[in-house]
């Protein structure tokens, strides 16, 4: 799966030992250990064999399906009919045409060096330093006029690493460091959107964020004993004795990380409450605050993002989307503040507003109406969905919601719009000239279950397409024969695999 490409040994131990130990100052060190005879005793090639080890175990995988004779059907009459006779390998290449789709997109645009280089050279916006909704104002109306991402990207090649694409009872939807996994349900069910293959959406923009987002704009340096960046932390204090310091956008972005923490720090003086003050924290306080947020900006800013680039920023469905997929699994969610806060984000940044209170109150109400929706769904948990309505209607626990949207999550939301999204490559993602334009949309006016021997060139327009149908149209989810839904499932991924031809030639 294009890792048989030849590549020499040296080089091969190099970019191990790069991924592994990070920004070290013993780099240049451990890698003139490779050519030394203690090399294979010492701690370097363990990292060398464990690579190795999760390479072989996910191409063991992958090549099994592709050519093992593992029946997709499971309530079929006939478990290995003419689909699965020969392994799924027709519905792996489906999967892959999707991975290479979205990641042959955003190859084009070099992140890493807009990030790393050309943020830390423009001018960044003013703070935004009171919670008063005067002052948010003020600063809203100055910020949706500051360039965006847009602005400075330009189409340019970035070479970036292959993932091997497999399905898996174990991982489900899941990215790592090397591969990236489908729920094996998806095989006979896909077609639905409890089992999409949208939900890859999400998971490759983990790679995405976590890999050009996060690692050059996050405060905390895994490099420096995870503490905070010291000029970062250092503007950081000034800022509360107006100081006229002038910041790039770069570090514009890395203080606002570090002004969400300072909002979401609890304070024991205030009986747990939380503190409403900005107050200069220290070090210390700050990067515990950020290790613990983490996973949630990370999470935040890749569902904003999910719903802008793959489901054409229309909030109402891609919180059905969402839900059904989450509620279509037998377990509950163990931090339920988290998800709603996600949701709340989510919707938030295709509602702008300079009222951030409005902007919240709209998004519980869009939240509440889809849930309500969503209960008429024979394969969900309705006892979920009345535990997160009702503690919706509880005042506690949406105060608090609203505490920490209005006062840290919504600046996370508008640099996430402004400074990680970009629209120009939003249009490449969905584009395909085989869709035609209809009632405001695109459309692929296709019959379900009919192929008239076309190419499709955007896999996720497509999927968009038939899960918009699905969840526009909830009542036939329910009592859907199990045999028509693995007939249509095949059917939907054979029109997913046209679009694996664009590639013959590119990569």
């Amino acid at each position: 799966m294009y890792l048989n490409e030849k590549i020499d040994d040296e080089t091969f131990k190099k970019v191990i030992i790069k991924d592994n130990i990070h920004k070290t100052d013993d780099l240049e060190i451990i890698i003139e250990q490779l050519s030394s005879s203690r090399a294979s005793n010492s701690f370097v090639s363990i990292f060398i064999k464990d690579e190795i080890i999760q390479i072989a175990s996910v191409l063991k995988n992958s090549n099994s399906q592709l050519f093992g004779s593992i029946p997709v059907n499971k309530y079929g009459m006939f478990q290995s009919g003419k689909n699965s006779l020969l392994g799924i390998g027709n519905h792996v290449v489906g999967f892959l045409s999707i991975y290479l789709h979205i990641r042959n997109c955003f190859s084009k645009y070099n992140f890493e060096n807009i990030f790393e280089v050309v943020y830390a050279k423009e001018k960044g916006p003013k703070f935004l330093l009171k919670n008063d909704d005067v002052s948010y104002y003020e600063w809203f109306n100055e910020f949706i006029n500051v360039d965006n991402l847009d602005s400075y990207i330009n189409k340019e090649s970035n070479n970036s690493t292959y993932h091997i694409v497999c399905f898996s009872n174990r991982q489900g939807f899941r990215v790592t460091k090397h591969s990236v996994s489908a729920a094996m349900q998806s095989l006979y069910l896909s077609f639905l959107p409890s089992f999409t293959l949208n939900t890859l959406t999400h998971e490759l923009l983990h790679a995405h964020v976590h890999a050009e987002i996060m690692s050059e704009m996050f405060p905390v340096e895994e490099s420096n004993h995870h503490n905070l960046n010291e000029d970062v932390y250092e503007k950081y204090t000034k800022l509360h004795i107006g100081s006229n310091q002038t910041y790039s956008l770069k570090e514009y972005i890395q203080i606002s990380f570090l002004l969400m923490a300072s909002k979401l720090i609890k304070s024991d003086d205030f009986n747990s409450n939380y503190h409403f003050i900005n107050k200069v924290y220290s070090q210390e306080h700050l990067s515990k605050k950020l290790r613990h947020l983490h996973k949630e900006i990370e999470e935040v800013i890749v569902h904003i993002l999910d719903l802008l680039y793959f489901y054409n920023s229309d909030a109402n469905m891609y919180i059905k989307a969402i839900w059904i997929s989450w509620l279509s699994l037998p377990y509950s969610f163990t931090n339920l503040k988290q998800y709603i806060l996600r949701s709340i984000c989510a919707i938030t940044s295709v509602h702008e507003s300079s009222d951030k209170l409005d902007r919240f109150d709209n998004a519980i109400s869009i939240l509440e109406k889809e849930l309500i929706s969503i209960k008429e769904i024979d394969f969900i948990n309705k006892n979920y969905i009345d535990f997160v309505l009702s503690n919706l209607k509880d005042q506690s626990f949406k105060d608090n919601l609203r505490y920490d949207y209005t006062n840290a999550y919504v600046y996370l939301v508008d640099i996430t719009k402004k400074f990680f999204f970009s629209s120009s490559l939003k249009s490449l993602l969905n584009y395909d000239e085989e869709l035609t334009e209809s009632e405001g949309g695109f459309t692929y006016d296709l019959s379900i279950g009919e192929f008239e021997n076309r190419t499709i060139n955007s896999p996720i327009a497509l999927i968009n397409e038939i899960n918009k149908y699905n969840i526009s149209n909830i009542s036939t989810l329910n009592n859907l024969d199990k045999v028509d839904i693995e007939r249509k499932t095949s059917w939907l991924n054979s029109l997913i695999v046209t679009s694996i031809k664009k590639y013959k030639d590119d990569e």
